[in-house]
């Protein structure tokens, strides 16, 4: 199989899972028996239940808002605001994301799943959150740097910050306001950025990296995201709203989050009931906020093949077996004292707002294991 053809898949792979996920439609709903009108917003059920003591951090639920007229200035657009990934944190504090499982996990109480080992549960962090990747983070950074000899969040920032491969989110159908029960995403992958005006070869040696400081840095998508044109998206979310400010955003079950890392190597992050949470900031310039689910194990295994860590070897052996410790939850919420075959991640990241520029070809990523 080509290298090409490899890329391809991936995104088919994208397209699928969505293909497969129904729209939530959201009803109108009455409160104390009165309609919510000229679009006024109250706060959804994030839900109450919780085996434990603590009082959980609920992933922000869709607000229930009142019908807005089409033709008013709250009625949202067409047009489409783009940003552009800045940053992303691999080794983040226990005290990022959200509470995923309905649990406050202690060491020697309740749990979704039962340990892979004969370890304690995984201690969930404050207010229940679920967030066992802030020591796989580091578990993956070891191994990346005795593959590669450097560091891993060093190398995927400088690959960010040059404008390289960055993850592009695209938002439609919002105005700012606080609360929008009905907004839609496009996810897509950029070959490169640079700054306003540019247009020259992504593989131009003398191409400007982008000025993070602006807000109109030109960003080009990568061809294999879209069908065609950038009206023809491959992976959309078109249940994403934002409540309080706070975008919530849908990714495809499984599918995979792809981040350069360097010169031919990349993660690959494939979450199960994947979500982005961010806030946003500046006048909505700024996306703030983390990408949480629940990431297999044997996913983890597959994404550090991406930076050469292949099976047979010491180093792919090690992190297999250091995995196991960091298992705390399950790929579902239905079946219950199983095995934990997964790990619960939050993944900060900062994202900007950016222009859009034409489609292009990317370069071509091999996987380096045989």
């Amino acid at each position: 199989m080509t290298a090409r053809a490899v890329r391809a898949l991936s995104w088919a792979a994208l397209v699928t899972l969505a293909a497969c996920s129904d729209a939530i439609i959201v009803p109108v709903e009455t409160d104390a028996g009165m309609p919510i009108v000229d679009g006024a917003c109250r706060p959804g059920d994030a839900g109450t239940g919780v085996v434990g003591s603590c009082m959980p951090r609920r992933v922000p639920a869709r607000p229930i808002c009142g019908p807005v007229d089409a033709g008013s200035a709250d009625g949202g657009g067409d047009a489409t605001r783009w940003y552009a990934l800045q940053t992303l944190t691999y080794v983040a504090a226990s005290d990022q994301g959200y509470d995923l499982d309905g649990y406050c996990t202690e060491a020697m109480g309740p749990a979704p799943c039962d340990p892979s080992t004969m370890r304690a549960h995984v201690v969930d962090g404050p207010e229940g959150i679920d967030n066992a990747f802030s020591s796989v983070g580091m578990q993956l950074a070891i191994a990346y740097q005795t593959i590669l000899g450097t560091d891993l969040q060093m190398a995927s920032d400088g690959v960010l910050m040059s404008g390289v491969a960055n993850p592009l989110i695209g938002v439609r159908d919002y105005d700012g306001r606080a609360d929008d029960p009905s907004v839609y995403v496009t996810l897509a992958l950029a070959v490169c950025g640079s700054t306003p005006g540019w247009m020259g070869a992504c593989d131009d040696p003398l191409r400007p990296t982008p000025d993070w400081a602006r807000y109109d840095n030109v960003f080009y998508p990568d061809d294999t995201g879209f069908v065609g044109s950038l009206d023809m998206p491959r992976v959309t979310d078109d249940a994403a709203f934002v409540t309080r400010r706070a975008l919530v955003i849908h990714l495809p079950d499984g599918a995979s989050f792809r981040i350069v890392t360097g010169s031919g190597t990349y993660v690959d992050i494939g979450l199960v009931g994947g979500l982005m949470v961010a806030t946003l900031e500046n006048a909505d310039q700024i996306m703030r906020g983390v990408i949480i689910g629940r990431w297999r194990k044997s996913a983890i295994l597959d994404a550090a093949r991406g930076f050469g860590l292949c099976p047979g070897e010491l180093p792919y052996m090690f992190l297999d077996t250091a995995l196991d410790g960091s298992l705390d939850i399950r790929d579902d919420d239905d079946v219950t004292g199983l095995t934990c075959n997964s790990v619960s991640a939050a993944v900060p990241f900062t994202a900007r707002q950016i222009v859009i520029g034409d489609l292009r070809t990317g370069p071509i990523l091999t996987d380096p294991c045989p």
